[in-house]
């Protein structure tokens, strides 16, 4: 993005961001916001190789900020079927307890599947992460090999360097509006995170008033 479409975006996320603490609707738009611009200017890359069904990066370690772990937790709610919401949130706590007992490293060259992902598919695609939703390759069979040798972090995932870019001034946007509303951004590991609201949503009040809302085992190293 160019300089003045940044600033444009970082007074348009530092407004919604005010209207999603009131709101978890507002929240979830904000989610959406967010990843709306990657969204579209990969679907103009013909170079990237993702397609639907395609869930092999679906296994990976994930860092979001609080208030996308918050955007997911109320989409879940509010967007799932009843039925859905069991079988996330026992795969949650089953995921989250089983990344617990691991070291970071060990979390990193394990897959470990998304509790979100249903018959291959996202099921809270709108309220997904910006981390998620700028990760893309532009060769599906480095995405085979990477799923089934885990642990050899010798290879890496093609990427496009545009697509990159533009990740990296939505993250630092966040960041920014974070700052400025002065709430807590330090980034943490999704299903931990998502699993922690699940078990206790009160944790959410602490949002909302920008403390930290998980500890710090939870936390970027």
């Amino acid at each position: 993005m160019e300089r003045h479409q940044v600033l444009a975006r970082l007074n348009e996320t530092h407004y919604a961001y005010q209207q999603a603490l009131k709101s978890s609707d507002k929240l979830i738009a904000l989610s959406q916001l967010q990843t709306a611009t990657l969204t579209e200017s990969m679907q103009r890359q013909p170079e990237i190789d993702c397609r639907n069904g395609c869930a092999k990066c679906c296994n990976i370690r994930v860092m979001v900020f609080p208030h996308e772990a918050v955007a997911m937790y109320f989409y879940i709610k509010a967007k799932l079927s009843k039925a859905q919401q069991v079988v996330i949130e026992e795969r949650l706590h089953q995921s989250a307890d089983k990344i617990a007992a691991m070291t970071e490293q060990e979390h990193l060259t394990t897959n470990v599947p998304c509790p979100m992902l249903i018959a291959e598919s996202c099921s809270v695609y709108p309220a997904r992460s910006l981390a998620c939703a700028g990760y893309h390759s532009t060769d599906v069979k480095q995405c085979v090999q990477s799923y089934k040798t885990p642990t050899d972090l010798s290879g890496f995932i093609p990427q496009l360097k545009n697509v990159q870019q533009m990740q990296q001034q939505l993250v630092g946007i966040s960041y920014q509006v974070l700052q400025q509303n002065k709430a807590a951004a330090d980034k943490v590991e999704m299903i931990g995170a998502l699993s922690a609201i699940f078990r206790q949503p009160s944790l959410i009040n602490k949002w909302k008033r920008g403390r930290a809302m998980f500890k710090l085992t939870l936390k970027q190293h």
